[in-house]
């Protein structure tokens, strides 16, 4: 969940322009950590045209990995004002949705979740 707090602005006129949408990063595959380590390990300078040169006789290290299951879905935030009260805007991994412009269904079915959303928000 990510919380915004901005206090420069005039409630409620100018809140949706001052949030600043803040992607979720893109989450890499193992085989590009593999060939990122195989690629430094083996690296051993540059060529008359400054392109890489790699030894791949040099050994590899043998690194220790803990992997976790990531979950297929979607991405959602709920972003509260800074004053408290209800959340005024949801967000999916890229931008702001709205029950216009929704993900899922998630702006639609939050929007009518006012108490549950306040609980939280005090919570926090």
């Amino acid at each position: 969940m990510m919380v915004f707090v901005r206090k420069s602005f005039d409630w409620p006129d100018t809140f949706h322009s001052c949030v600043r949408q803040v992607a979720f990063p893109s989450i890499q595959h193992f085989r590009h950590v593999v060939a990122a380590v195989r690629e430094k390990a083996t690296f051993v300078g540059r060529d008359d045209q400054d392109r890489p040169v790699n030894d791949d006789t040099q050994p590899l290290p043998v690194l220790t990995f803990q992997g976790t299951t990531k979950l297929h879905g979607s991405n959602c935030a709920i972003v509260f004002p800074p004053e408290g009260g209800a959340p005024r805007t949801f967000h999916s991994r890229a931008r702001q949705l709205t029950p216009r412009s929704d993900n899922l269904g998630f702006a639609t079915y939050m929007t009518a979740r006012h108490e549950t959303l306040a609980a939280l928000r005090r919570a926090m």
